[in-house]
């Protein structure tokens, strides 16, 4: 029999690598998808993949989901907003929609007794004050309303795990996922002006156009922030794995997901005109509020319990980044 799962936010850059990396390995799936972080070009080529094995419903999670009649076996909740500048200039919009799809979510899952959720958090929970490289148990004092979005929202799931038995949880600390699957038919493809920094790059190198930095003179190598970068390849695995893992699991639990290691944002300039042959001008600016130095992730933890590790390297994610971009744009 198909596992059936539940993707909230199944559209969008994550959701929609996940989506066909579950079809590929015959789940059934499930997505709820408003498209704001997401395009119809996408939907169209999810469409093409699904086998019939994919329902797609095209509505907001700020309604009930008491539509769906199926047996969901795992939900996978992506949906979010997620713009780290935008929620800074509309605070409001970012804790009604990302706290209330949660709740949704959450009251869905009870009212089916639903026992697997994974849910999609990031590294902005952890804020300035850590030492590199970040463990789980590090504080967590996020900077701007997104990360405390994802901070809060945890800890709803966390107090919603422990007050219904039938239930484990697992959090994903998502650290800078970039790159694309092997056939470059899916990519990260932003709603207006890209914010990411492979977005940003991809977008400068097919416009010849500079590339602002902001700041060189952190106390790194080449005077610019270290953080860490890893393949959407690696991550969605990584959510599969914790579906296949999560029996194991107690109540609920958090891990990193990222490369472990860090990389300075001039050198993954250089690799990516390297691996790509291009030319991109460097304009360097004044350091933005909140940026620190180093941004690394410890994922010894989702070694050990989710026998989870990343597989590719920078230039494979450099690589895949651009033809998808190529492809898609």
């Amino acid at each position: 029999m198909l596992q059936c799962v539940l993707i909230t936010g199944g559209i969008g850059y994550v959701g929609s690598h996940l989506t066909k990396l579950l079809l590929e390995n015959n789940y059934k799936v499930i997505i709820i998808d408003n498209l704001s972080n997401a395009s119809e070009k996408t939907l169209n080529k999810l469409e093409s993949l699904s086998n019939n094995k994919l329902k797609i419903y095209l509505k907001d999670l700020k309604e009930e989901i008491n539509y769906i009649r199926d047996d969901i076996d795992i939900v996978f909740h992506l949906a979010a907003l997620k713009s780290v500048s935008k929620s800074v200039v509309k605070p409001l919009d970012y804790y009604e929609n990302n706290l209330f799809s949660t709740i949704q979510v959450l009251k869905f899952i009870k009212s089916k007794q639903i026992t697997k959720l994974i849910f999609s958090s990031s590294a902005a929970v952890y804020g300035s004050n850590n030492k590199v490289p970040i463990k789980e148990k590090d504080e967590t004092s996020p900077i701007n309303p997104y990360g405390e979005s994802k901070l809060i929202n945890e800890k709803i799931i966390n107090d919603f795990t422990f007050s219904n038995a039938y239930l484990k949880s697992i959090s994903l600390r998502y650290f800078n996922p970039i790159g694309s699957e092997k056939s470059h038919i899916l990519s990260d493809a932003p709603l207006g002006k890209p914010e990411n920094l492979m977005s940003i790059i991809c977008n400068c190198a097919k416009n010849k156009s500079p590339i602002d930095i902001f700041g060189n003179d952190y106390d790194t190598p080449d005077g610019t922030c270290i953080r860490d970068f890893v393949h959407i390849s690696d991550i969605v695995e990584a959510h599969l794995q914790a579906a296949e893992k999560i029996d194991i699991i107690q109540n609920h639990k958090i891990f990193n997901l990222g490369l472990g290691k860090g990389i300075s944002v001039m050198d993954i300039i250089k690799i990516f005109e390297k691996t790509n042959k291009q030319i991109i001008d460097v304009n360097y600016k004044s350091r933005r509020s909140g940026d620190v130095d180093k941004l690394f992730a410890d994922v010894s933890q989702a070694y050990e319990k989710l026998n989870w590790r990343p597989k590719k390297n920078y230039e494979d994610m450099c690589f895949d980044s651009w033809q998808a971009y190529l492809k898609n744009t």
